[in-house]
This record gives structure tokens, sequence and C-alpha cells, in this order.
């Protein structure tokens, strides 16, 4: 078979073949080093370049433990005067290798030097190589196949049960150097002939066909679950089809595969010709599919089908540009969506899961620009963050609205045209938006995106109204913390529109921009109408910043929230209640400005605005759980969440797919905070799971119902825990996510005997009692976010039982980073500096960083409630919330002790292994 590919993108798979059908992808972020910060020896010496692969790889290991094979790698020396050239390897045991020259003679080798850390290979050779003569390279290799999802690895699946093992494979970005020896740079793009030899009871599937004729898109699976691949296959089919459409380039290959895969980093990775997934984003059964899984699955395919012209066919020249590739793709995961699945409103939904979701993330002192140049493989591994996902697509969209989406169409037909199966960089890209722009620009479309794309962060607009003029303002908006200088304060081409009181709604609909704030020229100053009572700025919040105001002007604004909030458009509502809240945050704004605001959610019942008041109200829960007046703030969430909870409930018949997105948000935050109509619904349906062998919890409102019987309900805590332990446990492998939305729910229980027995059960490790050390850190992470209370007997566990945690848990550094997270007081940041001075001298170093990171985290969240705690307690009383519980002073719940008694961690065990375990 022969394919060509792009190298970095290249993926091989092989698996016990289940099903093929006929036609009809958090990442999680790294190390990042300050952005000046490189190493050229990272990157191959650009002496050679490849012309072609023949690889041949042996799979025949019945384990899938090794493999073993060959690669000849056809390449031309572009050097003069020079002897040596270099690959990309690491890992590999090198077990021959012959150079041979354009006459085919053997070219002898002097040295082969393996460059460890650059994870590189030296060839040395006695006599200078010509230039531009073209040379072949052998090497014969071999390797272990590990599980650490990266290069080639070891997964496996459950069918009944019988395991069933697959070999596949993950290469991006610097992981195919882990597999055979190759050019493991994005620049070097070349054809490949692979062969490959594996038992009978197995099939290969590569990124190219077989000789035989195929079916264009096919789907694979485990066997158990090709029957529920069907919207996956069809959903491919449109999206596929409409992309070839508005590209005006059919897709290149004459096939492509999408592969579930049990075990997998990412949500999908798109090799070319052969998409994999993770499992869950590619299976869909109409009974139990949650309406936000059944949305991740049409966006992820469409992600991926963009990267076959956006990566793959035209691919960034260096990682430096990776925004290129990801930016387009999650820019056109959810248009090309949106145009399938029109009802979804994912156009809207764009505004909060990527514009609010990045600049949420991007107001940080040492944040990056898009542009980010860097060689390490460790720190380019870990670029795959929001920057080049969620911020690049809302440059990208910002960008298509000033120039209009029928110019951006057509600039990228030639964008792709010119450089097809070539690298790319920016300027090829902005030539081409300048070729098509008709629309009158303040500079040129290279400067106006550079000073996005080079930058890094985002400007806040300040818009400050005086008498019958009104002045725009630039800065760049980030969030002070204690002890870090402000980032230099870059200014920005920022597009303007804007909307006034005397507007009719149906202005919202144009948002081509009006005005400009450039570096130049920062501030302008423009007239009103004198009838004018409000203004607001970035009309469907189309532009990459945040807008503050003058305080009449967001009073006049929450005044019209309350009044009538149907005047002002759902995505500039919910850019309202981000910008404020994140404003007040930052101490732009008064917090009393961001509650007064948020206190017109009584009334609101549509999903955009709820989704981003989510993210604000669980911030402000997480910083004041400790407070003497946290009952206030609970009085006050529940009153916000009434309304909506009765318009959509736990127990309500099928919904369109937008009002079923609620129930992970603002459901949620009603029954966390205690509505009582949904107190009433979680215990009907936990009632009925208990009483009905058959019946299950539907997974959409799994969370809010658990959480809500372990916060609220006593009677039905230890029922719920045994059928945790009888029906759902033994069957992990069949398992959804029940079990890991059951132990959340136990995490959210403010009864401080239910947290210890909960807390031992993750150091217990007796005979027919198996927890993995993964679900162990689930329920230890589910308490400490649970509750203050979880919290603070989570620390004292912590600091008792340290040595049995760091033996039977999965990772101790995401525990730190979750008690940074979520420390509040005095008393338990306290409780984690005991921990990290009593066991600090016998930390890995990965922990160590990630204490010391939460130490510093937990102070700076203590500098806020002592900077804003006041305020919001103070507004809260005034404005007559309740203060419904008083709570006993810090410590003195269980007569002081410092932390979890031996004998209460023995009792509760003993007791509850008495009611859930047969031993």
């Amino acid at each position: 078979m022969v394919l060509l590919l792009e190298l970095l993108l290249g993926c091989l798979f092989w698996a016990y073949q289940t099903q093929a059908l006929s036609p009809l992808p958090d990442r999680t972020p790294k190390l990042i080093v300050p952005w000046s910060y490189f190493d050229e020896a990272y990157k191959l010496r650009p002496v050679s370049e490849p012309l072609s692969y023949e690889l041949f790889l042996d799979m025949s290991d019945p384990n899938f433990y090794t493999y073993s094979g060959h690669v000849n790698i056809q390449m031309r020396y572009l050097e003069a005067a020079s002897n040596s050239f270099y690959l990309n390897s690491v890992g590999l045991v090198i077990k021959n290798a012959r150079v041979t020259k354009p006459n085919g003679e053997d070219l002898p080798v002097s040295n082969i030097i393996p460059m460890e850390k650059y994870e590189q290979i030296y060839f040395g050779f006695a006599e200078r190589l010509e230039q531009n003569a073209i040379y072949n390279v052998y090497l014969e290799f071999s390797n272990s196949i590990g599980t650490d999802l990266k290069g080639l690895y070891r997964s496996s699946y459950m069918v009944g049960n019988v395991t069933r093992y697959i070999a596949t494979t993950h290469f991006e970005s610097t992981y195919a150097r882990m597999v055979f020896p190759c050019y493991d740079e994005p620049s070097y793009k070349a054809p490949f002939d692979i062969q490959i030899r594996h038992r009978a009871q197995y099939h290969a599937l590569s990124n190219m066909p077989v000789a035989e004729n195929r079916d264009r898109i096919r789907v694979f699976a485990p066997e158990n679950q090709v029957e529920h691949t069907t919207y996956a296959l069809d959903f491919a089919t449109k999206s596929l089809e409409y992309l070839e459409t508005y590209i005006g380039h059919p897709f290149q290959l004459p096939k492509v595969d999408l592969v579930a895969i049990p075990d997998f980093n990412m949500g999908a990775m798109e090799n070319w010709g052969l998409i994999t997934f993770r499992a869950v984003y590619l299976i869909y059964d109409p009974q139990s599919t949650t309406a936000r899984t059944k949305q991740n699955i049409a966006d992820l395919i469409t992600h991926e089908f963009v990267h076959s012209w956006f990566g793959n066919e035209v691919t960034p020249e260096w990682w430096t540009y990776l925004w290129l590739s990801e930016g387009f793709a999650r820019y056109f995961e959810y248009y090309v969506t949106d145009q399938i699945e029109y009802e979804w409103l994912l156009w809207e939904q764009f505004i909060v899961t990527n514009v609010h979701a990045a600049l949420s993330q991007d107001d940080k002192a040492d944040n990056r620009p898009m542009s980010y140049y860097a060689t390490e493989p460790d720190v380019l591994n870990g670029l795959f963050d929001y920057v080049v996902y969620a911020k690049s697509a809302s440059v990208i969209k910002m960008i298509q609205n000033v120039i209009g989406m029928s110019t951006m169409r057509s600039a990228l037909h030639d964008y792709i045209a010119s450089r097809s199966y070539q690298t790319t960089k920016p300027e090829y890209l902005y030539e081409c938006f300048e070729r098509y722009n008709q629309v009158a620009l303040p500079s040129t479309i290279e400067e106006i995106l550079n000073s996005w794309a080079d930058n890094a962060g985002y400007p806040v607009v300040t818009v400050t109204r005086s008498g019958n003029t009104v002045t725009f303002s630039q800065k760049r908006f980030w969030t002070p913390v204690q002890g870090v200088s402000a980032p230099t304060d870059s200014k920005f081409f920022i597009p303007l529109n804007h909307i006034t009181s005397a507007d009719p709604i149906i202005e919202f609909k144009d948002t081509s921009a009006t005005d400009w704030l450039t570096p130049a020229i920062p501030q302008i100053t423009k007239d009103l109408p004198s009838s004018v009572d409000w203004i607001l700025v970035n009309k469907l919040q189309t532009g990459y910043y945040r807008v503050n105001y003058d305080e009449q002007n967001w009073a006049a604004l929450t005044n019209k929230l309350k009044t009538n909030f149907g005047a002002i458009n759902k995505p500039n509502r919910a850019q309202l209640i981000d910008d404020v809240c994140n404003l007040a945050k930052a101490g732009e704004v008064s917090y009393i400005t961001a509650l007064n605001l948020l206190q017109y959610l009584e009334n609101e019942i549509t999903y955009i605005p709820w989704s981003t008041a989510y993210n604000s109200l669980i911030h402000l829960n997480r910083m004041l759980s400790a407070s003497s007046d946290y009952s206030r703030f609970e009085h006050f969430v529940r009153t916000l969440t009434e309304s909506v909870y009765a318009f959509i409930r736990l127990t309500g018949s099928e919904e369109d797919h937008v009002t079923r997105l609620y129930r992970g948000n603002s459901v949620y935050l009603a029954c966390y905070f205690g509505v009582e109509l949904c107190l009433q619904d979680a215990r009907k349906l936990a009632q009925q799971m208990l009483t009905d062998e058959s019946y299950t919890v539907p997974e959409e409102v799994q969370s809010s119902v658990f959480c809500a019987i372990n916060r609220y309900e006593t009677t039905f805590q230890e029922d719920l825990l045994e059928l945790l332990f009888d029906r759902y446990l033994p069957i992990k492998a069949d398992d959804t996510g029940t079990i890991s939305r059951f132990i959340a729910g136990m995490g959210c229980t403010r009864n401080l005997t239910t947290i210890k027995t909960y807390l031992a059960l993750t150091v217990t490790n007796l005979p027919g009692f198996k927890l993995t050390g993964s679900e162990r850190n689930q329920i230890l992470t589910a308490v400490l976010s649970g509750s203050y209370e979880g919290l603070r007997e989570s620390l004292r566990f912590m600091l008792e039982y340290f040595g049995d945690v760091s033996y039977l848990y999965h990772s101790l550094a995401s525990i730190f980073s979750e008690f940074g997270a979520r420390i509040n007081s005095k008393e338990s940041f306290e409780l984690l500096k005991d921990i990290v001075d009593k066991y600090g001298n016998v930390f890995s170093d990965s922990v160590k960083d990630a204490a010391d990171r939460a130490i510093v985290q937990a102070g700076q969240n203590l500098a806020w409630v002592e900077k804003y705690g006041p305020a919001i307690e103070s507004w809260l009383k005034e404005n007559e919330y309740e203060l419904t519980v008083t709570p006993a002073p810090p410590g003195d719940d269980d007569g002081g002790a410092a932390s979890v008694g031996t004998g209460v961690l023995l009792t509760s065990i003993m007791v509850l292994f008495n009611v859930v375990v047969q031993v």
C-alpha cells in the first residue's frame, strides 16, 4: 500500500476486525516555558530531506508486547562539503544500519551516535556526501509496545468476559520517532510504502486502502458497540461532503476510516485516512447517550475532517504556527456542524465554549501568543491548549466577521489550492485574505492579524459616557496576582460596533465593524443621541475582547436585564455576565456591580446565558464555601435557579437538544444548592433505582441526582453506596461513566461521618473490595471538591495517611492541584503547609512542583477572600438572603481532632463491609 502523508500525523492500527459499515478528537496543557526560550539543537539540522519511505513492521507477537521492523528512507542530501546527517529516534534499539550511494555502493559509516537528550541519531561518514544526490538509508530496529498512550501502544476492550487486544499509535507531536527512525518534523513530507506482518486473527488498518476496492467512509468499533456507530457514520458522510463543497477542493484520499480506541489520550486524532477517536466519541446510543456527548461526536468528526486540509494537505512549517491547523479545525467544527445540526445553536454555543473559555484563561501575565516558537519536545507536546484551539478559533471568527463570510470562503479556496501538499505560515494566509478583501480596514490584514497572533493576552475596551459623547479606549486585560508584575500593555487592532437603547433590537444582527481602535489610535470619542439610556459594545460578541463600562452604564444595563432582558439578545446577555464577573475578579469593577447584574437570572431560562453564569457562580462558591455567611450565598443561588429548574427538570420528558444541555450546568446548580423541587425529583429517581434492578437513573441527570441525595438526604446514602458496590463496580468494563458520576456525587455530602467513611474507602485493600488507583483518586477529589467540610477532612486525612495514599493512589500531583484550587481559609491553608512540611522530603519532582503551585494558588485564593469576601457578605445580608445555618467554629466539629482517627477509619470500613461486601 502506498500513501502520501505528513509524517507526524501518520498512524498505523492493528485490531481484531469488528465490522465495516457501508457509507450512506482536553488536550491537557503541559510545560510552558517563557516564550523567548528555545534550543535549536532539538531541531534536525536541515542537511537532508526524505523523498520516500519503505516501512516494514513485524507485529506478530501474540501479546503485543514487542515489535521489530526495518525502514528504507530515500533521502536527498542538501548540504555542500559535509559528511553527516541526522534522524529522529527515541527508545529504539537500532540493530543494523546501511547507507548506499546513488550508484548502489555502500557508503561506509564512521559513527552512529544516539543523542538521547535531543531524541536524534547522528550519522557520520569518512567521506563527504554529494550535494543534491539521492541516498538510501536502511535501518533495522525494535522496541517494546507500551501502555502509555503514545507512540505505538497496546490497548484492550471487553466483549462479554473476553479481553480483546489492539495495538494502535499516537504520533503528534513528537511520538513517531518512538516507533521508527524518521524525519519527525512537520515540514518533512514524503510518500510511504507500508508492509505489516500480523497474526491471522488480527486485521490491519492503515492510512490508505489496500489494493482491493473499499468503502469511502467506514467506522470500526468493538463488536458489541458496532450497532451504535450509525449516527457517526451518517454524520461523517454529511460533514465530509459539506467541507468538500465549502473548501472547493476534494478530500485527498480514496478512503477514510473512523476507529474507536478504548484507551486514548485525546478526544480524537486526525491521522490522514485513519482517524482515531476515544471510543465514547463514536458510540451513540439514543437510550443512554447524553446530548453533550452526541454533540461531541459530531463536532469531533468535523474537527478531524477539517484537518485533512488544514494540517495534513497544508501543513504549518513548524509548531510555531500550530494555530493555522487547530484554530481552523475548531472554527469549522462549530460552523459546519451548525449547518448540519442547526437546531443545536452551535454558533451561539461557540461564544461560551470558545470565546469565554479562552478569555478566562488568557488573562495571566505569562500567557504565550498564538504564534509561539519552541523546539523542546516536552514544550511542543504541551502546546495543545486553549491558545491554539479556543483562542485561535475566536480570533479567526472575529476576522471572518470583519471581512465577511463570502470573502473568507474565497480566500480559503485560494489558500488551500496555492499551498496544496506544501508547508505554510501565516503570511500565505494573509495574502489570500488581502487578495479577496473588499472592506475598508485601518491597516493591512497582516498587521491586523499579527497584532493578535504575536501578542499574548487580549484587550479590554473601556466605554465611558460623558453627556452626549462616549469614549472607547483599550488596554491589555489581566487578572492581577499578588507578587506578579503586570504584563506589557500590548495594543491591538480592535473592530468595534455598538447598539444603544435607542436602536431597534434587529440592529444586534449587524455585526460589521463601524470603528476601530488601533495601536496608533488606542482611544476614540464619538457622539451619542441624548435619548440614549445605555450602550452595549461588541454585538453578538464577535470580537475577542472584554468590555467595561462606567458605573452609570452598568446600572442601566442591569436595570434593562431585570425589567426586560429580552431587549438584549442571548449572546450579549451571556457576554455581560462573563465580562462583569471577570472584571470584578480582576478588580476593575466592584462585586456589587456583578452581583446586582446576576440577580436578573431569577427570570432567565435560556441556555447560553446560564451556561456562562454557571462558571461564574461555581467560582464564587469555591471561594466563599468557608465563610460564616455561606448559607446566605446558598440562598442567593437557590433563588436564581428556581425558575430555570421549573423550566427544565430532572424528570422531564424528552426535550430538544439545547434544553437537554441544561442538565450539565443550571440544573446541577439548582440541585447542588437545594432547590426543593429538584430534591423531590431526585428522591423519586433514587427510590426507583433502588427498588427496580433494571432501572438506572438516566446518564444526563446522574450527576445532579447523586449530588442532591448525598448533600441533602441521609435516608438513601447507605443504600446507594451499597448499590455502587453490588451492581456497578463488578461490571466496570461495560460502564459508560456511571461509576465516575456516582463517586462525584458522593463527594457532595457534608456529613462528617460519611465523609470520613468515604475517605477510609480509599486506603482499604481487602479481599472482595477492589478499587483502582484512579478510583481512589476520584473519591478523594470528589470529597475535597464537594464541600468545605470535605476539603478540610481530606487535608486532615492526607496529613495522617500520606503513606497509604502515596502507595495506593494513581496521582498525587493532581490531588495537590485540586487542593490548591479550592483552599479558601487559613485553617485549610495551614493544613496544606503541614502536609508539605511533613512529607516534602519524599515527594517526587512532579509532586513537589504540584505542591509548590498549590501553596501559591491557595495563597492567592486567601488574598481574594480577604479582599472581596466582606463586601460580598455585606451585599448578601443587605439583600436579605437568609442565614439558615450557624456553622460550628473551624476544627470544633469533632472535639478539635486534627485528623481522621484510626479507630474511626477501621470502624467505618468494617461497618461498610458488613453492609456491602461478602467475603
